[in-house]
């Protein structure tokens, strides 16, 4: 009996001994990977896989809807001046360019993926500027705008890195709503921009371009908003982290920014990039900077993630790096991304969540 006795407790220090070496290699191992004792603004979660990802979206879908083929994508310039305000369609769409126009006044390079988007009204449309033809370029979008910079209009005369779609030689893609101040009442729709397409382009019936790498949410569990500054009072934008939701939620003017039908703008997430910008003449028109590398903050699952942008051509899409060098896989949903010249505190604050 005693020797049976002595058996078991053998038996039981050596269960309990594998198990705690167990126990220390999985915590190793954790710690080797660096999600154990390590700081979770620095954790980026590993890509997730999906049986598809949408190329423009992220979502995560049962099939390719597109068997194979890449959708076309429409990038329209919404005005974003507080005559624009409310706006109709930012909601709608899958990236948005946030950048400086003259006077320190933002507008919104809005994009949107063709074939199964519908959105029924988009703008107020306005002007295009050179920077943000290149920033159209990579999906090599049909491009909307009403006229624009003499610089930007010499481009688009030229170029073939985008489709040329503009209002003053199109109308019949737009509308002006009578209800709205000229120049802010100028729209479109996505289903007009279709026809745009194959009446201007019927040749063009296929697309190749680079896309973004996407995850799952991981919400960290922390909460940090943040605070970009663009000149005048008016455009300070506040993007407000959601945790219920997992979103950031977009503030300007210490007011929620509504869309018409009253919903305020989220996005899944959002990079702020210091990028030169230079004033080329007494009307304020400037040179931005899209290619390059450059100091960025991208905003997702409540976390700050420092990191550097990159960008060899214009053809190629805007990266974010953390700083071991690693590509920054996006949340699906909607990305903001807001330009401006430095990341010190005249342009960028992070604030406590309320």
């Amino acid at each position: 009996m005693l020797k049976l006795l002595e058996k078991k407790k053998e038996l039981t220090v050596g269960v309990a001994i594998a198990a705690l070496t167990l126990v220390v290699i999985s915590v190793w191992n954790l710690w080797s990977a660096g999600y154990v004792g390590q700081p979770a603004v620095d954790v980026v979660p590993p890509v997730a896989t999906c049986a598809y990802r949408h190329p423009l979206t992220g979502a995560c879908l049962e099939r390719d809807p597109y068997d194979g083929a890449l959708p076309p994508v429409y990038a329209v310039m919404v005005e974003n001046s507080r005559d624009a305000w409310p706006q109709a369609g930012l909601l709608e769409s899958f990236l948005v360019f946030e950048v400086p126009t003259e006077a320190n006044i933002p507008r919104l390079l809005a994009f949107y993926h063709g074939i199964d988007a519908s959105v029924d009204r988009i703008g107020p449309v306005r002007s295009a500027r050179p920077y943000f033809i290149d920033l159209a370029t990579p999906f090599q979008s049909l491009y909307a705008h009403v006229g624009g910079s003499p610089a930007a209009v010499a481009d688009l005369k030229t170029t073939t890195d985008v489709l040329n779609l503009d209002e003053m030689a199109n109308q019949y893609q737009f509308w002006r709503d009578s209800s709205r101040a000229m120049p802010h009442n100028v729209y479109t729709a996505t289903d007009l921009l279709a026809q745009g397409l194959t009446k201007r382009y019927p040749e063009k019936t296929e697309w190749s371009y680079p896309t973004y790498t996407f995850k799952d949410d991981a919400p960290s569990g922390l909460a940090q908003d943040v605070i970009v500054e663009f000149g005048a009072p008016s455009y300070q934008v506040t993007w407000r982290y959601e945790a219920e939701r997992n979103q950031y939620l977009r503030w300007h003017n210490s007011s929620e920014h509504t869309t018409e039908d009253g919903h305020t703008i989220a996005a899944n997430n959002v990079v702020v990039m210091s990028a030169e910008i230079a004033v080329l003449d007494n009307v304020g028109r400037l040179d931005i900077e899209t290619v390059g590398e450059g100091e960025a903050r991208v905003m997702q699952d409540g976390r700050i993630i420092q990191s550097t942008w990159k960008r060899a051509s214009v053809d190629e899409l805007v990266r974010f790096y953390d700083e071991s060098g690693a590509e920054i896989a996006l949340n699906g949903g909607a990305t903001w991304i807001e330009i401006v010249p430095t990341l010190d505190d005249h342009f960028f604050e992070i604030v406590e969540a309320e």
